[in-house]
């Protein structure tokens, strides 16, 4: 009996050893390679036929199926949210667009307003030297009436009222009113009546203050 138990026993540890080499080739087979594992298989096909079969067919995990996730799931919006925030982002757009429209033109404004401004001082300028042009040549007039007033009133009243009846009015009234009073009145009786009448209407009319009102 010791004899026949032998056998068997050391048939069943082989078993044993075969089934533990392929739960373990199962769970990690990175560890070995193909040859090594085509070796063991080939070992168990001799002691045991249907373990190698059961060890050749891979064993199969039905995998529990998932539903695929979408974007607007993953996200959390819905689809009348995911429209509102479109409609948000065009919005968006315009708005900047239409800020970098006032940019522009304010650009241009301040470009236009700094242009005006300069020929305002431009023109300034001008204005200042034409002043003072006018001032420069007003004074000179004036010198040289001044002196012409000095020539009249030293001559007799006879001879400047023969002069006065041949100048012409705009420059006999700039003279004569420039004449002292009691050296014009000799003037006046010694020259042409119609002239010296013509005279003094247009040195009244120039002293005579502006009316006032609505015209007649």
């Amino acid at each position: 009996m010791t004899i026949r138990l032998l056998p068997a026993t050391m048939g069943i540890a082989l078993v044993l050893f075969a089934l533990k080499a392929v739960e373990m080739w199962e769970v990690s087979s990175s560890l070995f390679s193909a040859p090594a594992a085509t070796a063991l298989l080939n070992q168990v096909s001799v002691i045991s036929p249907a373990i190698a079969q059961q060890a050749a067919t891979p064993a199969t995990t039905a995998a529990p199926t998932q539903a695929p996730v979408t974007n607007q799931a993953a996200a959390g919006f819905t689809a009348a949210e995911l429209d509102m925030l479109q409609n948000l982002k065009l919005r968006r757009e315009e708005l900047d667009e239409r800020e970098r429209e006032i940019d522009l033109r304010a650009n241009l404004l301040s470009v236009s307003e700094r242009r005006v401004e300069e020929r305002i001082a431009e023109l300034k300028k001008i204005e200042q030297t034409i002043d003072g042009l006018l001032v420069k040549y007003d004074e000179q007039q004036e010198k040289q009436l001044a002196a012409v007033v000095k020539i009249y009133e030293a001559m007799k009243p006879k001879d400047a009222a023969a002069i006065f009846n041949r100048l012409q009015m705009p420059v006999l009234i700039e003279i004569s009113e420039r004449i002292r009073e009691r050296t014009m009145a000799p003037i006046l009786s010694e020259m042409d009546p119609a002239i010296a009448n013509s005279l003094t209407i247009e040195m009244a009319t120039r002293r005579a203050l502006p009316k006032t009102g609505l015209p007649n």
